[in-house]
């Protein structure tokens, strides 16, 4: 069952009337509207953040922000999620201070690094980030915002100085991170400085950048912001129930491996190397039933192919899907898959769920687009819906307005090079109470 788009539905109605049969439903109509518990106290907890652009400026546009590097995986990440209000409105609810003076979500000790004075808070950084970014500074003589400087050469002309330290203490902290996954400097590490030990300057994946970026955020806050943790994760986390059952004749026993936590979006979706696919065939395939092979049953320990089926527990507001653009070349080594697919501008997951009686349905909102023949070098931007639901096209200091079509192309052709895209944002769709009524 592959996920149900608009264009399908809307072209199996026009068919129908042509043909002068009955016009079937645009979606499926079950009887009664539930959810599972976990999706029930996610909808209830994304729901709690605002959705309105908190931009400070008369002038709505969106600004480019000039590369220091090799770093255009993390500004196309960064500009996805500077172009999504509800993590904006979250990160400025971090660290606040209300008008008893009491800090609500505040930081976590761990969230600045006791080794490394320059690694702060992550949470902070975002929002002194968010504020500069859709704030009055850096405006030409119209009002109109110019791109961020790079951080070696802003001065307090060009940007406040608050706004200069969220930048700089960003990428600091995804330095260290970068350098040191498990949190600890190494003792060849200690022994050089920053300048010297740039394994950082490196180009490197967006979406691992995009999961570190996240998770990150997310521990920046306090334990004792219970209600920031339950928004974040309803906005961000997704959460599969993942059956696996064992194909032995004798045996047959199924078993539950979901991981509880669950994750920032979907697990990388496999695209086909060369054919036609698109998001939703793709995803089709990740979700539907399929074969495990050589996996090892813990009751009958034999290996042999395993059956596993992805149902969707809770479904977040904002979906993040990675496309794996790894392939295998014709001298079995890795390359990566320029192949087109597809981009559905809505897709149905209301099938797929554990509970498929309420609606699950998302509108594409941005895409993150890699240009060259290796994952590990290469160039990142980003093409996102902006204030006005305007698209825009940002590559580094570029911001170019765009129609839809643009969106949702893939590849798409930018000054003479192919751009595939390897992260797609889903918007959850919400439907008015009397809607839904008119669907059941």
């Amino acid at each position: 069952m592959a996920p149900t788009t608009r264009s399908t539905t809307r072209a199996a109605q026009a068919a129908a009337q042509a043909a002068g049969q009955d016009i079937p439903p645009l979606y499926p109509r079950p009887a009664r509207r539930t959810l599972t518990a976990l999706q029930r106290t996610r909808n209830i907890n994304s729901g709690k953040v605002s959705k309105t652009w908190p931009i400070t400026r008369r002038n709505k546009q969106s600004r480019g922000i000039f590369r220091d590097g090799n770093t255009c995986y993390r500004l196309s990440v960064l500009q996805s999620l500077l172009h999504t209000p509800k993590f904006l409105n979250l990160m400025l609810e971090h660290n606040q201070i209300a008008a008893d003076e009491v800090i609500t979500n505040a930081c976590t000790p761990q969230s600045v690094h006791e080794q490394n004075a320059r690694v702060q808070c992550i949470a902070c950084s975002m929002k002194g980030i968010i504020r500069g970014y859709w704030g009055r500074i850096n405006l030409d003589g119209n009002g109109a915002p110019r791109p961020i400087p790079r951080p070696s050469t802003q001065n307090e002309a060009d940007q406040p100085l608050a706004f200069r330290t969220a930048f700089t203490e960003f990428n600091n902290w995804v330095d260290f991170w970068i350098r040191n996954p498990n949190g600890e400097p190494s003792p060849t590490n200690k022994k050089e400085t920053d300048d010297e030990n740039r394994d950082s300057d490196a180009q490197h994946d967006a979406h691992a950048f995009l999961m570190l970026l996240l998770d990150g955020c997310f521990r920046a806050t306090s334990p004792a912001g219970l209600l920031w943790h339950d928004k974040f994760e309803g906005l961000f986390r997704y959460n599969p129930d993942v059956l696996v059952t064992c194909s032995a004749p004798d045996c047959g026993v199924r078993r539950n491996v979901s991981q509880p936590p669950g994750s920032w979006g979907i697990t990388p979706i496999h695209i086909l190397q060369t054919g036609t696919d698109s998001i939703s065939q793709a995803l089709d395939r990740h979700l539907r039933t399929h074969d495990w092979d050589n996996s090892e049953c813990p009751t009958c320990n034999s290996k042999n192919t395993h059956q596993t089926t992805e149902r969707i527990e809770a479904g977040p507001e904002v979906f993040f899907i990675h496309l794996n653009l790894s392939g295998q070349g014709l001298k079995g080594d890795i390359v990566k898959i320029r192949a087109a697919v597809g981009l559905d501008e809505d897709i149905d997951l209301t099938g797929y769920q554990l509970d498929p009686s309420t609606p699950l349905r998302y509108t594409l909102s941005s895409v993150v687009l890699h240009a060259g023949n290796n994952l590990t070098s290469g160039h990142w931007v980003a093409t996102t819906t902006a204030y006005g639901k305007k698209c825009v096209f940002l590559n580094d200091s570029q911001v170019r307005v765009e129609d839809k079509a643009f969106l949702l192309s893939n590849p798409s052709t930018v000054q003479g090079s192919q751009h595939n895209v390897a992260i797609l944002g889903y918007t959850r769709i919400h439907f008015p109470k009397r809607m839904l009524a008119e669907l059941a």
